[in-house]
């Protein structure tokens, strides 16, 4: 069993961002939950400890983070952050 969970904004523009988290699941393994929800314009995704934010935006307001970029993930204890330039590994943001 696999659970999709995805976003895709109101409006499409020219350009516009998706975001799609796939969470796996296999009979010998318990499924991770997750969770789903919007806050301001910010949407997020926990998939146990992982957590997925996407803000079309450019701008990130939740909980503790405040940060230009469109996306932030923090996955296996590890933050990446990806704004205009690309896809950058920030250790400082989630700690």
């Amino acid at each position: 069993m696999t659970d999709l969970l995805f976003w895709l904004f109101a409006a499409l523009l020219v350009v516009s961002a998706l975001g799609v988290v796939l969470c796996p699941g296999h009979s010998s393994l318990q499924r991770a939950r997750a969770v789903t929800e919007r806050v301001g314009t910010t949407e997020v995704a926990r998939v146990d400890k992982d957590l997925v934010l996407i803000d079309q935006t450019g701008r990130i307001e939740y909980e503790e983070f405040s940060l230009e970029a469109l996306a932030l993930l923090y996955v296996g204890g590890q933050c990446y952050a990806l704004g205009e330039n690309g896809l950058d590994k920030e250790s400082t943001i989630c700690q």
